[in-house]
């Protein structure tokens, strides 16, 4: 089971935290991945974040990140920015 690197209410609160993490799965026919959040835990990424920055998925890719809510009320990663 994957957990979300903090709980909702805390990302409601903390929308301009910044998160760093690497990608350690993605399931491209499924469109979705997890990055493992430096601070512990997994974050939840939909294809169309690394899309929308032109950014191409693969395992060990380093990201910063922020926690947003997706439609149905789960922490998601957005603003995606590769780091080295």
């Amino acid at each position: 089971m994957v957990q979300a690197t903090v709980g909702l209410d805390a990302v409601v609160h903390a929308r301009n935290r910044l998160y760093w993490g690497t990608l350690e799965r993605y399931l491209a026919g499924d469109g979705y991945g997890f990055i493992a959040n430096d601070d512990g835990g997994d974050d939840f990424v939909h294809w169309k974040q690394f899309n929308q920055f032109r950014i191409k998925p693969r395992i060990g890719l380093r990201l910063q990140y922020h926690l947003i809510q997706d439609d149905d009320g789960r922490p998601q990663a957005t603003n995606l920015l590769v780091i080295e």
